[in-house]
C-alpha cells in the first residue's frame, strides 16, 4: 500500500468513527426520531399491516423497515419494534461505509459518506427520511462498481449489481440523481479515478442514463415527487436567475454564515485545489453543478412554504455536501500535509456534531409536550382526544399531521390498555370534526380506519370511548 493510500485509510477511520457518533445519537434520540412525522406513519403502517411499507414507489427505502418487520414477525414487544425502526437508517450507512473501506478499500468514498452526512446536518438529523438511505445505496454502486472492475470481472457481471444498486438509489429520492450524475461524470472525467476503458464508459454511461430517465418515466402524476417536479418541467431562462434570490436561497446563505459555514471552508479548498493542479475541466464541473443545484433548489423549494420546516428544506441542500466536497477529498486530502488533513476532519466532525446536539432541544420540548398532554388524558380519563388548534399550535408542535401516529405509537410503547391518541384539528373543517364527533376507530390524519382493521396485538385501541372527545387546549388543562 503507497503513502497516498495509507492516509486516505487514517482518513477513513476517522470518518467510521464519526459515522459511529451518529449511530450513538440515533440511539439516545430514538424517541425524538421515530416519534416525528413521517417516520411515525411509515412505521405505523408497516406495524399495523405486518408488512414493508414503501411510500411513493421509494424502492430502496425498503432496507430501514426490514429490521422493525422482522421484530413484529417475531412478535416482540412494540418499544423494541420502535428501537430497531429508530436505529436502522444511521445503522445501514455505517454498515455501507464499513463494507466500503474494509472489503473493497475505497477510503474516498468513505470520507465523502462522512462528510455528507454531516456538512449541511443539524435539525434534520432528527428527521427520519429516505434521502439518506438512497445516499448510501449510491455509494455502494459506486463502490461495487470500482471493486469489480478492480477484480476484472466482465463488463456483463459489472452491469448486473450496477443497474440494482443504482435502480435502488435513484428510486429512493429524486434530490440523489443530482449528486449521482456528478460524481458519475466527475469520475470519468478524473483519470486517476476511473478504470475502464472508452467502449465499457459508454456502454455503463447509456445504462446510467437508461436507468436515471425510468425514474422520470416512471413517476405517479399525483405525488409528492411529481408536485414537485413542475417546477423543473417548467423551467425557463427567466426563472434561471430568479432562482438565487428566492426567500430559502437567502435563508441559505445566511444559514452559511451561521450553520454551515465548514461546507464554504471545504468548497473553497476544492476550487483551490483543482487550480492548483490545473484540472480545469474538474473545476468547469464542479462549479457548474453548485451553481445548478442552488438553480434547482430554488425553482422547486425557492419560495416560502409554512409547512417547509429547517429539518426538511435541510435535505434537499444535504446532498450538495457531496458535490462540494469531492475534490476536497480527491484532490486536496491527498495532497496536504497528513496532520493538517487529520484535523481539519476531526474539526469537521466535532463541530457539526454540536451543531446537531444545540438543534436537539426544539424536538426534545416537542416530545415532553405530547407526553404532557398524554398524562393529562390519563388524569382526565380521556382515551381519544381532538384539540382544536390555536395560532400557536404549529410553531410549537413543528409538524401536527402525524400526531396521530406518533401519539398511539408512543401510548402503546408505555404499555396503556387501552392506548391514548390524540390529533389536532382545525375548527373551521367542519366535515372532520363531524367524523370525529360520530364516527368510531382511530383518527389516521385523512380519515378513520376502524378498530377491526388494526393490529391489535399492538394497537389496543378503546373501544368503549367510541369517539373523540373534541377540546379546547385551555379546557383540557383545567
Amino acid at each position: 500500500m503507497d503513502k497516498g493510500q495509507t492516509s486516505l485509510k487514517k482518513y477513513s477511520s476517522i470518518a467510521l468513527a464519526a459515522l459511529a457518533v451518529q449511530v450513538i445519537l440515533s440511539v439516545i434520540f430514538y424517541k425524538e426520531r421515530v416519534f416525528f412525522a413521517d417516520a411515525s406513519f411509515v412505521l405505523f403502517n408497516v406495524i399495523n399491516k405486518a408488512k414493508v411499507f414503501v411510500l411513493n414507489d421509494r424502492w430502496g427505502s425498503f432496507i430501514t423497515e426490514l429490521p422493525p418487520y422482522l421484530f413484529i414477525k417475531l412478535h416482540l414487544p412494540i418499544k423494541q419494534v420502535i428501537f430497531a425502526y429508530a436505529l436502522s437508517f444511521n445503522s445501514f450507512v455505517m454498515i455501507i461505509a464499513a463494507a466500503i473501506a474494509y472489503l473493497h478499500k475505497q477510503y474516498k468514498l468513505v470520507i465523502l459518506l462522512a462528510l455528507y452526512s454531516f456538512l449541511f446536518a443539524s435539525d434534520s438529523f432528527f428527521f427520519l427520511a429516505d434521502t439518506h438511505v438512497g445516499i448510501a445505496w449510491m455509494f455502494l454502486f459506486f463502490s461495487v462498481t470500482l471493486y469489480l472492475r478492480d477484480k476484472q470481472f466482465h463488463i456483463l457481471v459489472i452491469s448486473i449489481p450496477f443497474a440494482i444498486l443504482l435502480y435502488l438509489a435513484v428510486t429512493t429520492h429524486f434530490i440523489i440523481i443530482i449528486p449521482t450524475v456528478f460524481l458519475w461524470v466527475y469520475l470519468i472525467a478524473d483519470n486517476n479515478n476511473w478504470p475502464f476503458s472508452r467502449n465499457n464508459t459508454i456502454f455503463l454511461s447509456l445504462l446510467f442514463i437508461a436507468i436515471i430517465a425510468s425514474k422520470f418515466l416512471l413517476v405517479n402524476p399525483v405525488s409528492y415527487d411529481s408536485d414537485h417536479l413542475k417546477g423543473v418541467k417548467n423551467i425557463s431562462l427567466k426563472s434561471i436567475p430568479e432562482a438565487f434570490g428566492k426567500p430559502e436561497l437567502i435563508a441559505f446563505y445566511y444559514r452559511c454564515l451561521n450553520n454551515y459555514w465548514w461546507s464554504v471552508i471545504v468548497f473553497i479548498l476544492s476550487a483551490v485545489y483543482l487550480v492548483r493542479s490545473k484540472k480545469y475541466i474538474l473545476l468547469s464541473w464542479f462549479l457548474a453543478s453548485v451553481t445548478g443545484y442552488f438553480i434547482l433548489i430554488g425553482i422547486t423549494y425557492g419560495d416560502p412554504n409554512s409547512n417547509i420546516l429547517l429539518c426538511h428544506v435541510e435535505l434537499e441542500w444535504i446532498s450538495l455536501g457531496i458535490i462540494v466536497s469531492v475534490p476536497f477529498v480527491f484532490q486536496c486530502l491527498p495532497n496536504i500535509n497528513f496532520r493538517l488533513g487529520i484535523g481539519i476532519l476531526v474539526l469537521v466532525f466535532v463541530t457539526r456534531t454540536i451543531y446537531i446536539c444545540n438543534s436537539m432541544a426544539i424536538v426534545k420540548k416537542r416530545e415532553q409536550e405530547k407526553s404532557s398532554i398524554l398524562n393529562q388524558m390519563k388524569k382526565k380519563g380521556i382515551h381519544k382526544l381532538a384539540l382544536l388548534e390555536m395560532s400557536y399550535t404549529q410553531s410549537k408542535y413543528l409538524i401536527t399531521w402525524a400526531i396521530p401516529y406518533e401519539s398511539l405509537l408512543k401510548s402503546a410503547m408505555n404499555k396503556d390498555k387501552p392506548l391514548y391518541t390524540f390529533c389536532f384539528i382545525n375548527r373551521d373543517h367542519k366535515v372532520e370534526v363531524e367524523i370525529l364527533k360520530t364516527q368510531n376507530g382511530f383518527w389516521n390524519s385523512y380519515g378513520v380506519d376502524i378498530t377491526k382493521d388494526l393490529n391489535t396485538e399492538y394497537f389496543n385501541v378503546d373501544t368503549v370511548q367510541k369517539n373523540y372527545t373534541i377540546m379546547e387546549e385551555s379546557d383540557f388543562y383545567n
